[in-house]
């Protein structure tokens, strides 16, 4: 069955919604700027210095083994299954906006463990937290706009996750550039401490955005 045509109203009688779902969408935002951060630090210096090993043969002078690098990854897909088993019982009992503000307390929690820690335990601990929290960013905040967009707004509304994704990935990359010449840990320190950005803001956001059973009665 269609949208009935008696109930399309031009967007700007849904600006509201619209912004609701543009500041929800935000948490798409990590899920880039992570993936694109991550990837840069196995060729910086002051990475290796804490996670490497010297290689002279290597242009950079030290070096990263193969095992670590899938690692990194691998404990972040971790995170994720994790995320995947508790994300049922978890939204069913609480909701979309409590959900958000636990993916951001973990984010917060994986960035400052990240930062901070200097040991690969560390590390991978902090590569699953992030992992649980994408997965809770991703799922929860999709979610929600799924179930609050009006239909004939659908096309547009679902974009707004690849313009979060691709604007995550291309700050990633800008702090990656900025810090990338720094030989300290500072040189992956700084992307890192980028994580704290988003959850901040959208923790706040979430404060004014209605579960989604107040817009369905207000669209009603």
């Amino acid at each position: 069955m269609g949208v009935s045509k008696g109930r399309e109203t031009p967007a700007v009688d849904n600006w509201t919604c619209i912004l609701i779902c543009l500041a929800t969408s935000m948490a798409n935002y990590q899920y880039g700027y992570d993936t694109v951060t991550i990837g840069g630090f196995q060729a910086m210096v002051g990475f290796l210095k804490v996670y490497g090993y010297k290689d002279e043969t290597s242009r950079l002078g030290w070096n990263i083994g193969t095992v670590l690098q899938q690692l990194i990854s691998s404990f972040l897909n971790i995170g994720t299954i994790i995320e995947v088993l508790l994300t049922a019982m978890w939204g069913k009992r609480f909701g979309r906006r409590p959900s958000i503000w636990l993916a951001s307390l973990i984010t917060c929690v994986a960035a400052g463990v990240q930062v901070g820690t200097t040991n690969l335990v560390g590390l991978y601990f902090g590569r699953i937290l992030i992992g649980v929290s994408n997965g809770f960013y991703v799922t929860f905040a999709n979610a929600y706009t799924t179930e609050v967009r009006p239909a004939h707004l659908r096309g547009a509304i679902v974009s707004f996750f690849s313009i979060w994704v691709t604007l995550g990935s291309l700050l990633g990359a800008v702090a990656n550039n900025f810090s990338k010449d720094l030989t300290s840990k500072l040189s992956y320190q700084i992307p890192l401490a980028g994580l704290f950005v988003i959850p901040v803001f959208l923790s706040t956001a979430v404060f004014f955005v209605p579960e989604f059973s107040s817009v369905a009665s207000g669209a009603e």
